[in-house]
Parts: structure tokens; C-alpha cells; sequence
């Protein structure tokens, strides 16, 4: 049975003679004007003296703000935009604290949740309607209608798992695991998800009304924890050894070899030996070898480094903002927007 009812002149009502209603004050001077045997409608309370709209407006400068809120939310509804509308009905519940009509927000809410197919959602949102209302709630009949009919149209899943874990059904978290989260009818990927642990994905299909039993086992994470920095100081401590011997045999080269110009310089061609000659060449090649050595011990520092466990680093974990999607239109359900500033 489509949902029809509004809340618009029971909530409109109670905002104007707040200080709401950007007419409020000229409404209450008509009414100053008005013949004195003129009466208020049945089940609305009398307009307080002309003073009082902009006094209770002073004093809760937020009324005016939810209003805002509540507006834009009933626009966004109609243009069928209900995460935009959800956002905006949720800001005006939030505003609206100590208002007596607070609660119609929380219908509005569920609505929201119901036309994306959130319905346990929903639920909850119509069971603190319910609850919030009370004897003020007009349309309990037709609220416990859509509850019931909405609870026909989920299902349950009854999650086993070797570990505890959240579990995520269509990217949105949904509870916890061993235990039981409803779902609606339909196809879902139902994943779950624990810290060190492998995240485990099954897609299933399920009917409304109906229990399915599934198990799941999550592997664990390798404890693979890197290696001692040991190594990587060993790293370091041979490629300054051999940086430092290929100094010093480079410098030793050179020495040598300056002290032969020197004797060639003095003494003529024939001042040097092949013996002297063949040092130079042998301190030369030894500081090329320990250079080259330097270089393999620094490359492979490097690789050590990022090798290393070098202590403790927190987890991170990004959330997920998701939704579970049924398999059950909408308007099968004829939910509609009730209440209004």
C-alpha cells in the first residue's frame, strides 16, 4: 500500500510558533486581528502572543538551521538523490534536540535507508520513530505495516569462522563473525575481514525469509618479520673497509709512482726497474678491487636496508563507506516523505 501520509501541517505548525517560520510574525498578526470568537483548529495548539516567535527564534538560533537542513532534505528526496537527502534529514535531527516534532525526522530518515535497500537500516530508524514518538507518533499503524513488510524481505546469514572478523557483505560492514547479520534477498558478495589475517570473499545468493549457514576460514598473514640489523651494520662496516683500503692503496700508487718520475727526473730513464714499475701497477690494481668491493658492499647495504626490521609499525586500516543493495524495488514498497517545516 503506497505511504501517502505527510507529517507537513503538524511540523510546520510547531516550527512557526517557535520562531521558525520565516512568516511566523505575520501569521500571529492576523491572528492578533482575527474576530474574537475565532478558534484554532482541533488537535493544534492556540498561537502564542506576537512577541513570542522571535524570543523562542533567539533562543534556539539551531531551529532555524535544522529547518534548512529539513528543506534541502525534502528536495533531494524528491529528485530521488537519497544519500544527498540522508545527509541533509541527519543534520536536521541533530539540530533539532529538544524539539518536540524531532522524532518525524527519524521516519524520514528510514525512508531514506528504505529507498537504497538498506533495510535493516531502515528498521532501526522506524523502531526509534516509534519509540522517540510514542502517543505523538500519527501514523504508528502504517510504520508498523512498513516493519513488518520489510522484515519479510530479509534474510539471514549465520557466519561461521575459525577467527573473529567483521563481516562485510557488498563492501559494506554489515557485523560481526561467528554470528548472524540480515541481508536482503538477492545475490551478495559476503567477505570477511580480520587483522593478520587473509580476507576470505564468497558470493551467494539468497532469498528473503530464508537462514543459509556459511563457513569461512581466514589464513593467517606470514610472520615474516625482516631481518636483524646486524646485517645491515655489516653492511656498512664492509663497505668503509674497503672504501678505506682502496684509499690507501690508490694513494700508495700514486706515491709510488710520483717517486719514479722523481728518480726518472734525476737519474734518467734507466733510474727504475721493471721490479719498481710493477709495484705501481700491482698497488693500483689492489685499490681498484677494494673500490670495486666498496661499491658491491654499499649496493648491497642498500638492499639490506629496506630488508631490515627496524621495530614495530602500527596497522592501518581504511574504512569502508558502503551499502548492501537488495533485489526488491522500491516502489513495491511506496515509501514517500512525511513531515516538513
Amino acid at each position: 500500500m503506497p505511504r501517502t501520509f505527510l507529517h507537513a501541517h503538524a511540523l510546520l505548525l510547531s516550527l512557526s510558533l517557535t520562531g521558525l517560520c520565516p512568516d511566523a510574525q505575520a501569521q500571529d498578526a492576523e491572528a492578533a486581528e482575527a474576530p474574537a470568537e475565532s478558534t484554532a483548529p482541533p488537535n493544534e495548539p492556540p498561537a502564542p502572543a506576537a512577541d513570542a516567535p522571535a524570543e523562542a527564534a533567539a533562543a534556539d538560533p539551531q531551529y532555524a538551521e535544522a529547518k534548512k537542513y529539513f528543506e534541502r532534505g525534502v528536495q533531494f528526496f524528491e529528485a530521488e538523490n537519497y544519500d544527498a537527502a540522508l545527509t541533509e534529514f541527519e543534520r536536521a535531527y541533530k539540530h533539532m534536540q529538544g524539539h518536540p516534532k524531532r522524532f518525524f525526522v527519524l521516519d524520514n530518515i528510514g525512508q531514506c535507508h528504505e529507498r537504497q535497500f538498506r533495510y535493516d537500516r531502515a528498521l532501526e530508524y522506524y523502531r526509534r520513530y516509534l519509540k522517540e514518538g510514542g502517543e505523538a507518533a500519527e501514523d504508528r499503524a502504517l510504520v508498523e505495516a512498513t516493519i513488518r513488510t520489510l522484515e519479510g524481505l530479509l534474510a539471514t546469514l549465520t557466519i561461521q569462522s575459525n577467527v573473529s572478523a567483521e563481516v562485510w557483505v557488498d563492501d559494506r560492514l554489515m557485523g560481526n563473525a561467528p554470528g548472524d547479520v540480515l541481508v536482503p534477498g538477492g545475490l551478495h558478495v559476503v567477505e570477511l575481514r580480520a587483522v593478520g589475517y587473509e580476507a576470505s570473499k564468497k558470493e551467494l545468493n539468497i532469498a528473503a525469509r530464508e537462514r543459509q549457514t556459511h563457513a569461512f576460514t581466514l589464513n593467517e598473514l606470514s610472520q615474516y618479520e625482516g631481518l636483524s640489523p646486524v646485517y645491515f651494520y655489516g653492511g656498512v662496516a664492509l663497505s668503509a673497509a674497503s672504501l678505506a683500503a682502496g684509499s690507501y692503496f690508490g694513494l700508495k700508487a700514486l706515491s709510488e709512482d710520483q717517486a719514479a718520475r722523481d728518480r726518472e727526473e734525476e737519474d734518467g730513464q734507466f733510474a727504475n726497474s721493471q721490479e719498481d714499475a710493477d709495484r705501481v701497477k700491482e698497488l693500483a690494481l689492489t685499490a681498484d678491487i677494494c673500490f670495486a668491493s666498496a661499491a658491491v658492499f654499499g649496493v648491497g647495504t642498500t638492499l639490506l636496508y629496506f630488508m631490515t626490521d627496524w621495530g614495530d609499525a602500527p596497522d592501518e586500516r581504511a574504512p569502508g563507506d558502503t551499502q548492501v543493495e537488495g533485489r526488491v524495488g522500491p516502489d513495491s514498497l511506496g515509501v514517500s516523505i512525511r513531515g516538513s517545516f
